[in-house]
């Protein structure tokens, strides 16, 4: 497997110098958001998605993708969802902290639910992970602000529908995505989103669980009733048999 950007100790010449070539391009057109080139080269039959680094989804997601593009990469090889980078992250991780699409992140959820709560080397979630990050960045201007504020809450609310655990988890500190937005200041949208898909998740989890205690005592209890029922079939057989007695005397 080639990455995406290969350095070489000493020079290389003829194929192999056209093949990081190619892949310096990849890396390159994927940087500057170039997506028709990127798909050029993707096409050129020089680069394919299963040569590639697994760290190409990663490379992708970091830089906003459009769906169409994420779409191409996971039909050629879907296992890239599960793929980490050296700090453990999944391309979730780095989709929802970079700001991607709720389209993308729709798509990596589709492939793999259960990649929202994956954690990095930090014990971090994709959701906690961003979350974390709101409070400190810095934004190019308002309407930057308000677009990375708009995409995140509707990815908190696409993790609620199709991973609610989610936003429950917690991370090493055995804090959830909802303490660490309000630990660092994060925008009331985001703290608020995160708290109805918190309150939401943890109403279900209590359902759940109230529901398994049911079907746990459910079985002493249908003993219990199968019990009184053995013990009333004994009475009568003896009423029954005492009284066939007394017939017989």
């Amino acid at each position: 497997m080639i990455p995406l950007v290969s350095i070489y100790d000493e020079p290389i010449c003829g194929e192999e110098e056209v093949l990081v070539d190619e892949y310096c391009q990849v890396t390159k057109a994927i940087e500057g958001r170039r997506w028709e080139q990127f798909l050029q080269l993707m096409a050129s039959g020089h680069v394919s998605v299963e040569d590639c680094d697994t760290d190409l989804l990663h490379t992708l997601c970091a830089h906003r993708p459009p769906n169409h593009i994420v779409e191409r990469i996971l039909k050629k090889n879907p296992s890239l969802v599960s793929s980490r980078d050296c700090e453990m992250r999944t391309p979730l991780h780095v989709a929802i902290e970079c700001g991607a699409s709720s389209g993308v992140i729709r798509r990596l959820l589709s492939v793999d639910p259960t990649a929202a709560e994956l954690k990095d080397s930090e014990g971090r979630t994709p959701l906690i992970l961003a979350c974390g990050e709101m409070g400190r960045e810095e934004y190019e201007s308002k309407e930057h602000e308000k677009l990375r504020v708009h995409r995140l809450t509707k990815a908190i609310r696409l993790m609620a529908q199709i991973a609610p655990q989610s936003s429950i988890i917690e991370d090493d500190d055995e804090m959830t995505a909802l303490e660490h937005a309000i630990s660092c200041d994060a925008p009331i949208e985001i703290v608020k989103e995160l708290q109805k898909v918190t309150a939401r998740s943890m109403m279900q989890v209590d359902r759940r669980r109230r529901r398994h205690t049911m079907d746990v005592a459910s079985p002493v209890s249908y003993e219990s009733t199968s019990d009184s029922s053995n013990d009333e079939s004994a009475f009568f057989s003896e009423r029954r048999q005492s009284r066939r007695s007394a017939m017989s005397l």
